[in-house]
């Protein structure tokens, strides 16, 4: 049993060895000259990608305000252009109105221009007046 226990310990101090040498070689590695100038790359790299993320962020949000102001803009055309197209629908309806009121007016007119000529006949034709003699012929 000794001896299992004492091979045991063997390969956990060997596995802690090698375990050592990769944590070392993985240290020099992320320290050497190449790894640093290539993490330095990845960092520029990381900003300019965040700066023209920021940038086109800038940009998306000025054309969202740009077509929200348009859109404003058009709302507020269409509700000018609805206006008006209510202005002059409410004009024809009132000149149909007072169209159709002149119309009645003139009606009831010609009706009473009618009931006065029909009561001047009839007063004519009351007056039994003689005829007139006719005129005199030309000698």
């Amino acid at each position: 049993m000794a001896d299992l226990r004492r091979q045991e310990i063997l390969l956990n101090d060997e596995e802690r060895k090698l375990k050592g040498a990769q944590q070392i070689r993985k240290t020099e590695e992320k320290s050497s000259p190449e790894k640093l100038q290539q993490e330095a790359e990845r960092r520029s790299k990381a900003v300019e990608d965040y700066q023209g993320r920021l940038t086109r962020e800038k940009d998306k949000q000025q054309e969202r305000g740009v077509a929200a102001a348009n859109e404003a803009a058009a709302r507020e055309a269409n509700t000018a252009k609805l206006q008006a197209h209510q202005k002059k629908i409410q004009a024809r309806t009132e000149r149909q109105a007072d169209t159709a009121g002149k119309a009645k007016e003139f009606e009831a007119r010609q009706a009473e221009a009618q009931e006065r000529r029909a009561q001047h006949e009839a007063d004519q034709l009351k007056r039994a007046k003689p005829p007139a003699k006719p005129l005199p012929l030309p000698q």
